[in-house]
């Protein structure tokens, strides 16, 4: 029973690799087949087509570099950065004693460890992509972000009825864990700062009534926004592509052998 467990769950990590790898495969081919153009280019490529067929009909993949800047950016949680999007975790890392009875009916005690997560968040703003030629706006809801990671930090021991780290505060009232024991708090958050260099992909479009970038609704196309220059990002996502597949080939076969052992000798 054990070989069919472990073969079914190779097969599934293979199959999850295979779409990781894919995923990562069209991103690659996106970024390095989308010219990195200038705001002040593509703003004037709008204002032709716009020209020609009027507004609101303008949709085109478009890949910009520039700086970020916001007037009301959101501040991070657990760093108090100022920043267009944020996501952090705390995870609560625990221990317990359990009881194992063997086939013989043998009781041993062991001691397991595991965590969970008592508090998250991931927000974004809309912003502004500066490349010294113009400016434009970004709505990054749908995006990849890539961001900076700011914060990973464990701190040992139970705090009592409040955590607080920062500017985050939390009451842990009815937050028992029984017989676990809290052995520290894991705080993890990352960060798309302001006036930093970012590599965007995404759509242009004029569908709200003026040009921004935006996840492309019509079509499965990557949105993007990297930290990354496109050439990083192009170079990651095959280097990430090559692998997740060889790995996925590696585990789909292994993981059908050992299903069919398993079966075989049940």
């Amino acid at each position: 029973m054990a070989l069919i467990i472990v073969g079914v769950v190779l097969i599934v990590v293979a199959a999850i690799l295979y779409f990781v790898s894919r995923s990562n495969a069209r991103l690659a081919m996106a970024a390095g087949s989308t010219e990195v153009s200038t705001i002040g280019d593509l703003r004037k490529l709008y204002q032709k087509v716009a020209g020609e067929v009027g507004a609101g009909m303008f949709n085109q993949q478009a890949g910009l570099q520039g700086r970020i800047e916001c007037e009301q950016p959101l501040k991070s949680e657990l760093s108090d950065t100022s920043c267009v999007a944020y996501r952090f975790r705390v995870e609560r890392r625990w221990e317990e004693d359990y009881e194992e009875r063997d086939s013989e009916g043998n009781v041993r005690r062991e001691t397991r460890n595991g965590s969970d997560t008592v508090a998250s968040n991931d927000r974004q703003v809309a912003f502004w992509l500066n490349d010294g030629s113009d400016r434009i706006e970004v709505t990054p809801e749908g995006a990849k972000i890539d961001m900076d990671k700011v914060v990973d930090r464990f701190e040992p021991g139970n705090p009592g009825g409040l955590l607080h780290f920062g500017g985050f505060q939390l009451t842990l009232g009815g937050m028992g864990l029984g017989s676990r024991r809290t052995m520290g708090y894991h705080y993890q958050e990352e960060v798309l700062p302001v006036d930093r260099s970012v590599y965007v992909l995404g759509a242009a479009s004029d569908s709200s009534g003026s040009l921004g970038i935006t996840k492309n609704r019509e079509s499965k196309a990557p949105f993007l926004i990297s930290l990354k220059s496109r050439d990083q990002v192009v170079s990651s996502a095959k280097r990430t592509a090559a692998y997740t597949l060889y790995t996925a080939y590696v585990c789909a076969p292994l993981g059908l052998v050992l299903a069919i052992i398993g079966l075989v000798h049940r």
